[in-house]
């Protein structure tokens, strides 16, 4: 399967004479639509990166939008409770993007390059993107 996700709008100004114009990622991809009363929104930025979506917090299911660069990758959907993994093989980044789901219910974004052909990141990074709502009851006695 093959996905592209950078959109242009392509117009000719004359005969032999054309300009090429990148669309925002917003008009493609609209993470902002994803919203409800059960759906935590997750955005961050590190470096090149920028991530954003949401996350169910009944259904632990998120939608996540990843740029490189201001190249939109594409909408990557999973649980990140049990892995949520993009792996990326592009000229200026090689390695994955992982949303993770730990035990305190908290949100993290991983960014992993693979060995040292990363252009824009040297190191792997990891960020914490959200803490899902902890239901409310009485401390064990």
């Amino acid at each position: 399967m093959y996905h592209s996700a950078l959109v242009v709008h392509k117009s000719e100004q004359a005969f032999g004479s054309y300009t090429i114009k990148q669309l925002p990622s917003d008009d493609v991809f609209v993470t902002r639509r994803l919203s409800g009363a059960t759906r935590l929104p997750l955005h961050t930025t590190v470096g090149a990166f920028t991530v954003s979506g949401s996350i169910d917090t009944v259904s632990l299911e998120a939608t996540v939008a990843v740029n490189i660069s201001g190249i939109n990758l594409g909408l990557f959907y999973g649980r990140p409770s049990s892995g949520f993994r993009v792996d990326i093989e592009l000229e200026i980044f090689k390695g994955s993007v992982e949303v993770e789901l730990d035990a305190f219910d908290e949100v993290w974004l991983h960014i992993r390059p693979a060995g040292n052909s990363s252009k824009h990141t040297a190191e792997g990074s990891t960020t914490h993107l959200a803490n899902l709502p902890s239901l409310a009851c009485a401390p064990w006695v």
